[in-house]
C-alpha cells in the first residue's frame, strides 16, 4: 500500500464499519493495491443483490479474522539489529505480510459458504478493504515494543552493574601498578648511584694507573737518555777522534739498560705508531709493519738520536762536551743515511723502501729533508725541459702570427702542470704517510720555480710585440692560475698548506704593482691608433670636395674599437688590480675612454656637422645646403646612441665598483658630465644655425611666388588647378620633410621643441611673404584661401600656439573677399584682431583696389 496512514487512520471506526468500508471510501486507488507482484483488485463492479453482497461480506469477514488472528505478524528483534531503524522500510514489509495474510483468510471463509452466486461474492470480496488486520498488528506491535523496552532497560541495568565493577578492578589494578613501578624506579636510583660510584673509582683508578704507567715511561726514557749520554761522554776506544762512521756504528749497536728491560718485557714504547686511519681511510704503515728487525732498530735508534739532540742543544756544562759534539755528529751522519736510502730507492722506483725511509724520516726530523730531496727534480729541471719552455713561451714573434692563429701556449703549459700535479698526488700517496705536506711543498716549488719562470719569459716576449698582448697574456694567466689552484682541492690539503693566495700573490705581485699604468698606455695607443685612421680618411674626402660628417662617424666604431676596448680593459682591471686601487684604476680606464671618445672622436665629428651647416645667404638650387642639415641631424641621433653606449657601460660594468670610493666616483662623474655638457653646447649651437638656414630655404621657396597667382585679370576667374599654387606645394613638401627629419634623428622633448621653433619660423615667413604680395578680390582672393587653407592643414603637425598663428594667418584671405564697410568689423571681431595696426595697414594695402585715403576711414 503507498499510502499506509491513510489505512491507520480508520482504527477507531466500529468493526462493522470497518468491515463494511471499500477501498474507494478511504480514499485509496483500486488499482494500486498489491502483493506479491499480483494487483489484488483492479476494478470496482457493485453487486447484484445488496442482502446477498451484505450478509457474504459478513462471513467472509468472520472467517478470515479468525484466520488472520492465528497468524498476526510481530515485530522482533531482528528490526533492531541494523545500524540504523528504518520506520518505512518497516511499514513497507509490515504491510506486504498483512495483506498476503488477509488475502489467505478469505480465499478459506469464501470456500466454507455455501451459497447460490458464489461469483459476485467472490467479486464483491475483492472489492471490500479490511483494517481489522492493521489495528490488530498495531496492538501486537506496541505490545511487543513495551515488552522489548523493558528487556532493554534491564540489560542496561544489568551491563551498568557489570561495567561500574569492572571499572572498580580495574583502578586497583593501575593502583597496584603504580606502587610496583615506584619501587622498581627507587631500587634503579639505588643501582645507578652504586654504578656511579663503582664507575668514578674505575675512571680515577684508570687515571692513575696511566698516570704511573706514563711516569714509569718518563722514567724509563729519562734514564735511557742519560746511560746514552753517560756512555757518550767516556774515552772508549770506539768514540775516540770523533770518527763519524765509529760513532754511528757504535750509537747503533749500543744497547742500554732500558732497552734490555723493554726487550725482556716485550714491550713497545708509547710513541711508536699504531695502526690508524686517515681521513680518506688509507690504512698507514706503522713501526711493525717495516719489512724488518733492522728497520725497527734503525728507527728506534733515529727517535733515541732526536730526543739526545734536542738535549745536547740545551746542555750547557763543559764537563759534557764531548757527549754534545758526538751526539750532534751521530744525528748528522744517521739524517745523512736515511735520506740517501730514500734517494736510492727514489732512485730505483722502490716504493715499500721509499715509503719506509720517509716514515722514519718524518719522525726523525718532521720529514724536511726527505721531502726536500724528492722535489729536488723540481729545483732543479733538465736542460731539455727549461728549452721546451722557452720555445714554447717564445711560440709569437708578431701580432699578426697572435691574431691569425689561436695562440695556446699557456693552456698548453697550464695543462702540462696540472698533469705533473695530479701524477705527484698518487706519487706520493704511495710514498708518504702524510703526502699532504709533500704536495704542500712540491706545488709551491713548481710555482716559484716553473711557472714564474715561464711566465717572465712570455710576458717579456710579448711586450716587445705589443703592450695589448702583454695584457691578455697576462689576464689569460691569471685565470688559468685561479683554475689551476682549483684542481688542487681534490688533494686533501688544508688552506694553509696550500696557501692559495700566497702563491698567486709569489707570481703576479710584480706585474700587479704597475698593471694599471700598462693598461692606460695600451688603451692610449690604441684609441689613438683609431682616431689616426679616421682622420687621414678625413684629409682624403677633403681633398675630393666637402665631406659630410656622418661619413667621419660610425656607431660601430664607437660601439665595438672603443667602448668594447674599454670594457675588455675593465675585466682585466678587477681581475689584476689590487683590491684597494680598483676604483682608482677604473675611473683612470673610465676617465681615457672619455677623452678619446667623446672629446676626440665625436666631438670632431659634430664639429665638422655644425661647420658644414650653411652661414651664409642661401641661393637656389638649395639642396646640397639642406644635404648639410640633414646630415647635422643625422649626426644628433648618432651622438645620441654614442652616449647611451658609455652611460651604459659606466653604469653596468663600473659603478658598482667605483661607487665604494666617493672621491674616484665624483671625479667619474664630473669628467663624463663635462664632457657631455660641451656636446649639449654644440649641438645647441648647431641647431640655432639650422633652424636659420631653414628660414632662409624657405624664403628661397617663397620668393618662386608668381605675382600672377594672386592678381588677376577682372575677366579671369580660374582657381588652381591642385587646389594650392605650386609654389604652396614646394612649401608644404619642405615642411613636411624637414618634420619627418626632425622625428627621425631626435626623440621625446626635443621633437616637441624643435618642432615648434621650426612652425613659428614657417609662421614668419609666410606672414613676412603675404604682404609684399598684391592680391585681386573675387577670385584672387579664393586663391589665396586655397593656398592658406593648404598651410593650416600642414600645420597640425606642430604645436596648439603655432596652429592658432597659422588659423590667424589663413583668416589674412578674407581681406581680399570682402566689401570696404566689413573691414573694420573683419580686424575687431575676429582672430584678424590679435595683428598691430601696422600688420593690418600693409595687408590691406597688398589689395588691388587700394586707396590711400582708406587709412582712417575703413582702418
Amino acid at each position: 500500500i503507498n499510502e499506509t496512514h491513510d489505512v491507520f487512520a480508520f482504527k477507531s471506526m466500529s468493526e462493522s464499519n470497518r468491515s463494511t468500508t471499500n477501498i474507494n471510501a478511504i480514499g485509496l486507488s483500486p488499482k494500486i493495491l498489491r502483493s506479491d507482484s499480483k494487483i489484488l483488485t483492479t476494478n470496482f463492479t457493485p453487486p447484484s443483490s445488496p442482502l446477498l453482497r451484505l450478509n457474504a461480506n459478513k462471513n467472509i469477514e468472520n472467517n478470515s479474522s479468525r484466520a488472520f488472528h492465528s497468524n498476526i505478524p510481530t515485530i522482533g528483534e531482528e528490526f533492531f539489529g541494523k545500524d540504523a531503524f528504518d520506520p518505512l522500510e518497516f511499514v513497507e514489509r509490515l504491510t506486504r505480510k498483512t495483506i498476503f495474510l488477509g488475502k489467505e483468510a478469505q480465499s478459506k471463509g469464501i470456500q466454507a459458504i455455501n451459497h447460490g452466486n458464489s461469483n459476485d461474492i467472490s467479486r464483491n470480496s475483492q472489492t471490500t478493504f479490511d483494517c481489522a488486520p492493521f489495528a490488530a498488528v498495531f496492538d501486537v506491535t506496541m505490545a511487543n515494543l513495551l515488552k522489548m523496552a523493558g528487556k532493554m532497560d534491564e540489560k542496561i541495568v544489568d551491563l551498568e552493574r557489570e561495567t561500574r565493577n569492572s571499572e572498580e578492578k580495574h583502578k586497583n589494578r593501575l593502583k597496584k601498578f603504580g606502587e610496583d613501578f615506584d619501587s622498581i624506579f627507587r631500587q634503579f636510583q639505588e643501582l645507578d648511584g652504586r654504578i656511579s660510584k663503582v664507575g668514578s673509582g674505575a675512571v680515577t683508578i684508570g687515571d692513575r694507573l696511566e698516570t704511573d704507567d706514563i711516569q714509569r715511561e718518563r722514567a724509563l726514557d729519562g734514564k735511557e737518555l742519560v746511560e746514552y749520554l753517560i756512555e757518550f761522554n767516556g774515552d772508549r776506544s770506539e768514540l775516540e777522534g770523533n770518527v763519524p762512521k765509529k760513532l754511528l756504528d757504535y750509537f747503533i749497536s749500543y744497547e742500554s739498560s732500558v732497552d734490555r728491560y723493554r726487550r725482556k718485557k716485550n714491550a713497545l714504547k708509547k710513541d711508536e705508531r699504531n695502526a690508524i686511519e686517515d681521513a680518506k681511510g688509507r690504512k698507514l704503515l706503522r713501526v711493525s709493519d717495516l719489512q724488518s728487525k733492522e728497520k725497527i732498530h734503525l728507527y728506534q735508534k733515529a727517535m733515541i738520536a732526536k730526543l739526545l739532540y734536542n738535549v745536547a742543544l740545551e746542555l750547557d756544562s763543559d764537563k759534557m762536551t764531548k757527549s754534545k759534539a758526538r751526539i750532534e755528529i751521530v744525528h748528522r751522519e744517521l739524517e745523512k743515511i736515511l735520506v740517501n736510502q730514500f734517494a736510492s730507492a727514489n732512485k730505483d722506483g722502490n716504493y715499500d723502501d721509499m715509503r719506509e725511509a720517509s716514515l722514519i724520516l718524518f719522525d726523525f726530523n718532521g720529514g724536511d729533508s726527505c721531502v726536500a730531496e724528492y722535489i729536488l727534480k723540481f729545483k732543479k729541471p733538465p736542460p731539455t725541459l727549461i728549452k721546451n719552455d722557452l720555445e714554447l713561451a717564445t711560440r709569437i714573434n708578431s701580432v699578426e702570427e697572435a691574431s691569425a692563429e689561436d695562440d695556446s701556449r699557456l693552456e698548453d703549459f697550464f695543462q702540462s702542470i696540472t698533469k705533473i700535479c695530479h701524477n705527484e698526488h698518487k706519487e706520493t700517496n704511495r710514498m708518504f704517510n702524510n703526502p699532504a705536506v709533500v704536495m704542500s711543498q712540491l706545488i709551491h716549488e713548481i710555482f716559484e720555480e716553473r711557472i714564474k719562470r715561464f711566465l717572465g719569459i712570455i710576458l717579456r716576449n710579448d711586450e716587445k710585440i705589443q703592450l695589448l698582448l702583454y695584457l691578455k697574456t697576462l689576464c689569460k694567466a691569471y685565470e688559468l692560475t685561479l683554475k689551476l689552484l682549483d684542481s688542487f682541492k681534490g688533494f686533501g690539503l688544508a688552506p694553509e698548506q696550500l696557501a692559495s693566495q700566497t702563491l698567486i700573490d709569489s707570481l703576479f705581485n710584480e706585474y700587479r704593482d704597475n698593471y694599471i699604468d700598462k693598461e692606460v698606455q695600451s688603451l692610449n695607443e690604441i684609441y689613438q691608433t683609431e682616431l689616426n685612421g679616421i682622420l687621414n680618411e678625413q684629409n682624403e674626402s677633403k681633398k675630393a670636395g666637402e665631406v659630410l660628417s656622418t661619413t667621419l662617424i660610425s656607431l660601430e666604431t664607437a660601439r665595438v674599437d672603443f667602448i668594447g676596448v674599454s670594457e675588455e680593459a675593465v675585466q682585466r682591471c678587477l681581475l689584476l688590480s689590487h683590491k684597494q686601487e680598483v676604483p682608482n684604476n677604473l675611473g683612470r680606464v673610465f676617465n681615457t675612454l672619455i677623452t678619446h671618445l667623446v672629446k676626440n672622436y665625436v666631438n670632431g665629428a659634430l664639429d665638422q656637422a655644425v661647420a658644414n651647416i650653411p652661414v651664409a645667404k642661401i641661393k637656389n638650387p638649395y639642396t646640397k645646403q639642406v644635404a648639410f642639415i640633414e646630415d647635422f641631424f643625422s649626426m644628433i641621433y648618432f651622438v645620441n646612441q654614442i652616449v647611451i653606449f658609455v652611460q651604459k657601460h659606466f653604469h653596468v660594468d663600473m659603478f658598482r665598483h667605483i661607487s665604494v670610493s666617493a672621491n674616484d666616483l665624483t671625479n667619474c662623474e664630473n669628467k663624463k658630465n663635462n664632457a657631455l655638457s660641451k656636446l649639449e653646447d654644440k649641438i645647441e649651437e648647431g641647431m640655432i644655425k639650422s633652424l636659420s638656414a631653414l628660414s632662409n630655404v624657405m624664403k628661397i621657396i617663397l620668393s618662386g611666388q608668381k605675382q600672377t597667382d594672386y592678381k588677376l585679370r577682372d575677366d579671369d576667374t580660374t582657381l588652381f588647378p591642385n587646389g594650392r599654387s605650386q609654389t604652396c606645394s614646394d612649401m608644404v613638401q619642405f615642411i613636411k620633410a624637414r618634420a619627418t627629419m626632425f622625428n627621425n634623428y631626435l626623440d621625446g622633448k626635443n621633437v616637441e621643441l624643435i618642432l615648434e621653433e621650426f612652425g613659428m619660423r614657417a609662421y614668419e615667413c609666410l606672414f613676412a611673404h603675404y604682404k609684399t604680395m598684391k592680391i585681386s578680390q573675387g577670385t584672387g582672393g579664393f586663391r589665396l584661401l586655397q593656398d592658406l587653407t593648404a598651410y593650416r592643414e600642414c600645420a597640425n603637425i606642430f604645436g596648439e600656439e603655432v596652429k592658432e598663428n597659422f588659423d590667424v594667418l589663413k583668416e589674412i584671405s578674407k581681406v581680399h573677399n570682402i566689401d570696404l564697410e566689413s573691414l573694420k568689423v573683419l580686424f575687431t571681431d575676429t582672430l584678424l584682431s590679435k595683428l598691430s595696426k601696422s600688420d593690418v595697414t600693409e595687408f590691406i594695402s597688398q589689395r588691388t583696389d587700394f586707396r590711400a585715403n582708406w587709412v582712417g576711414k575703413y582702418i
